[in-house]
């Protein structure tokens, strides 16, 4: 990471996004969006956070801070001016602004700004750069005002209400002729939507945590008050247990957009940072380390370096990472194993894949189990229980309706159209069906994995598939003497005894394989191309046991055969 401070890297940083972003301020005067940040994306000027409420802030931060290309740039300073006018423009008489792809006259989103800009105006009176009362004059006209149309507003998701604290507390610790401190207390008072594992509702390991944690820890700092931090420290010890051996993390029990995917979250590496060294925490702060080296030095360090000096002056040092634990997180219903470069979780709550295992560079992302009975094909965790070697998770559906899994007999009397055809169906009687269930039973031994999956109640000859589903189909392979793809880019279909599917050398073997039918359609279906899906079919009731087998592929153990050099020219009497 070079010989730079922390602090010279996030100048660097600042100063490199700034270039950057230059050249799409809008500066010709007769343009209505003039002085706004043009992207190029939406093809207009925006005032949300992700158009010129950013841009406004690391000018602003460019401009106050010493070290950066920009400081005291008269340039610089004009273009605050603009951007700060542009975005007074588009306050709606609330106060409030739009995310025009979105909400309008958006209270949440307003505060998203309000956050962004506000750290500008108090480094500004913390700044000894020419003009800086100058800039916190031309930030006040839009932060009173818009922190004004938050109060008493409202908001959508559960992260928003930790955004609305950090943008009132701001603006009232600014400018204390506007009190804002009754709806802040209004807020915290609800209590932080954090459960004992350290998991936030939205369950958001990649986007939501990061936003969640940045805005707690502002407040925190500004209200004087620590136990603020306890929910952020609490999710980020949880987040570093639910860290692979590559960085990524475990998504697929997200509510939000990130549910799936695989990534690094390194928009929380400003969290991670600042609570490893308030903490003192080498844990936290090896995170912090290898996810800033992963991505950008983000300029919310700033703020941080303004409060803790000596944290500029040094350089961050990590700990030692621990890589092998097992934890059973029961009030988040998640069973999580690293061992080295293997991870395996089981958790109650995913976005269809209960099961996933991953060995260095090869990445089973789950495991789906399906059964078309009565139009329910996904079913979902509902219990789940630790053993000292393993898990069981007891999957279950509501079938979209509760009346299902039924047939609907005739009332025998006139129904009015618009009451057709599921419009009384409280009234009907039914002619109904055994509820179906499955059971999904994980016994580890090492690298191995037994999954045992079978069937409770339903109805006997209901076809069933077993889906296992791998990551960057382009980088795997396959390798096994009895597999057939059933069409092209389709699935691969296992009825074989062993299927081993490799990256590089790391590899994943599925032992005892089964196929009792090509009815391989699942929800993943429209992902073929992107996903590897590996699947398995059965016939209900079903008590399958299925072994997956991490280790390193030995190529010199591909082909086993009695011919070749060695024995061909071998003296037979010898």
């Amino acid at each position: 990471m070079g010989g730079q401070t922390d602090y010279e890297r996030v100048v660097t940083e600042l100063d490199r996004k700034i270039s950057s972003m230059l050249n799409d301020q809008v500066m010709e005067e007769t343009r209505p969006d003039y002085g706004g940040y043009f992207s190029e994306n939406l093809g207009f000027a925006s005032p949300s956070h992700i158009g010129n409420s950013q841009f406004l802030r690391l000018i602003g931060l460019g401009y106050l801070t010493q070290g950066s290309s920009y400081y005291q740039d008269e340039d610089i300073f004009e273009r605050i001016r603009l951007a700060s006018e542009f975005q007074q423009r588009c306050q709606r008489p609330s106060g409030r602004i739009d995310i025009p792809f979105a909400n309008f006259d958006s209270p949440p989103d307003t505060a998203f700004s309000v956050s962004q800009v506000a750290p500008v105006a108090w480094l500004a009176g913390e700044s000894e750069a020419a003009k800086a009362d100058l800039v916190a004059d031309c930030l006040r006209p839009y932060l009173v005002s818009a922190a004004k149309g938050i109060a008493g507003a409202g908001f959508h998701t559960p992260n928003h209400r930790w955004v609305v604290v950090d943008a009132l507390t701001q603006v009232n610790a600014l400018y204390t002729d506007h009190s804002f401190e009754a709806e802040i207390e209004r807020y915290l008072s609800e209590g932080i939507d954090v459960n004992e594992d350290g998991l936030y509702s939205e369950r958001s390991n990649a986007i939501y945590n990061a936003v969640v944690n940045r805005h707690l820890i502002r407040a925190a700092e500004i209200l004087e008050r620590p136990e603020l931090l306890e929910p952020v420290r609490k999710n980020l010890h949880l987040m570093s247990d639910l860290l692979r051996d590559d960085w990524t993390i475990l998504t697929s029990i997200s509510h939000r957009q990130d549910g799936g995917q695989r990534t690094i979250p390194t928009r929380s590496a400003d969290s991670f940072y600042y609570m490893g060294r308030h903490d003192d925490d080498d844990r936290l702060k090896t995170v912090a380390y290898e996810l800033l080296k992963r991505d950008e030095w983000p300029s919310t360090l700033l703020e941080h370096f303004h409060r803790y000096p000596d944290w500029a002056e040094k350089r961050l040092t990590p700990g030692e990472r621990e890589t092998a634990f097992t934890r059973e997180l029961e009030d988040s219903g998640i069973w999580q194993v690293r061992d080295g470069k293997l991870t395996a979780t089981m958790a109650i709550e995913t976005s269809d894949a209960p099961f996933e295992l991953t060995y260095g560079d090869v990445a089973m992302t789950g495991i789906g189990v399906y059964a078309n009975y009565f139009g329910a094909s996904w079913f979902e965790g509902e219990q789940i229980s630790f053993r000292e070697s393993g898990a069981e998770l007891r999957l279950s559906t509501d079938y979209g309706k509760e009346q299902l899994p039924a047939f609907w007999k005739p009332l025998g009397h006139p129904v009015p159209f618009e009451d057709l055809p599921y419009g009384r169906l409280e009234e009907r009687e039914l002619e109904s069906r055994p509820e179906f269930e499955i059971v999904i039973d994980v016994e580890r031994d090492g690298t191995e994995f037994d999954v045992q999956i079978r069937t409770e109640g339903g109805m006997p000859g209901v076809p069933f598939v077993v889906e296992c589903r791998f990551a960057s189909p382009d980088h795997v392979e396959i390798q096994g003497s009895m597999f057939s793809p059933s069409t092209e880019n389709g699935p691969v279909c296992h009825g074989s005894e062993s299927l081993t599917v490799l990256t590089g050398t790391d590899a994943i073997t599925i032992e005892n394989g089964f196929l009792s039918h090509r009815l391989t359609e699942t929800p993943s279906t429209d992902d073929e191309g992107e996903l590897l899906r590996v699947v398995m079919t059965d016939w209900s009731p079903v008590e399958k046991t299925i072994t997956f087998r991490c280790h390193e592929q030995s190529f010199a153990d591909d082909e086993r055969t009695e011919k070749g050099p060695a024995n061909a020219f071998r003296n037979p009497e010898s």
